[in-house]
């Protein structure tokens, strides 16, 4: 068979259902048992489809786990309103508000089984052929886009070491949120669990904190000139 265009043309709406079955069976296989330990056989019956899918609409097995731990990625981990107008035009300390808020309330609502945070997590401790491209196409763009705010906010250009330490513990936090189990965090964080409001005191606490350490830079760069 013919692997899928790639000049643009519209898929079918059956053949994007059958896409999008493969990936959430591939997405549950692949989080559980890695990239080498799936078949192309063992996500075909999960997804309900023809052995002969996956080659059909990714092109191929490795294809099918590189779109599926973008779209894990694109799930999981989103940074903020990047296509929305005047974000642009935001103060560099909205735009970091703005970001930090909806990544870590995205992580603290994901639930504990969700596999894209389970694929994700493993393709980054436990690295495959696709990391290279999961790197240039999910992760820098992300990473450009923050070390870019956060450089505005301490007044250092992006390539700065320092915008690089500042980037990673801004991150941190927030990643250890979403690899964490559900217990853990309730162990930590108990009003968590209900809902809504326990979620918005965690944003709220973790963008206070980021913002706190980032002035702290600042006027530690202000008596180093003085």
């Amino acid at each position: 068979m013919n692997s899928p265009r790639s000049d643009g043309s519209a898929i079918s709406k059956a053949g994007a259902r059958v896409r999008e079955h493969l990936i959430e069976a591939a997405g549950e296989i692949f989080a559980e048992k890695g990239f080498l330990g799936a078949t192309s056989r063992e996500i075909c019956l999960s997804a309900g489809v023809n052995s002969a899918a996956v080659n059909y609409h990714f092109g191929g097995f490795e294809a099918l786990y590189v779109a599926t731990l973008l779209e894990a990625h694109r799930r999981a981990i989103w940074i903020g309103p990047l296509d929305v107008d005047g974000f642009d035009g935001m103060p560099p300390r909205d735009k970091l508000r703005a970001i930090v808020s909806n990544l870590v309330d995205r992580m603290a609502q994901s639930p504990v089984n969700a596999w894209e945070m389970r694929l994700v997590s493993r393709e980054l401790f436990i690295p495959t052929f696709a990391q290279a491209e999961f790197v240039a196409t999910s992760i820098e763009p992300r990473r450009a886009l923050l070390k870019g705010v956060i450089g505005e906010i301490i007044g250092r250009p992006p390539e700065d070491p320092q915008v690089g330490r500042c980037t990673l513990t801004v991150i941190a936090p927030c990643l250890m949120i979403s690899i964490v189990s559900r217990p853990t965090l309730e162990g930590f964080l108990p009003d968590i669990a209900d809902g809504g409001a326990g979620r918005q005191a965690l944003v709220d606490h973790v963008v206070r904190f980021v913002l706190a350490g980032l002035e702290a830079v600042v006027q530690d760069n202000l008596n180093q000139k003085g």
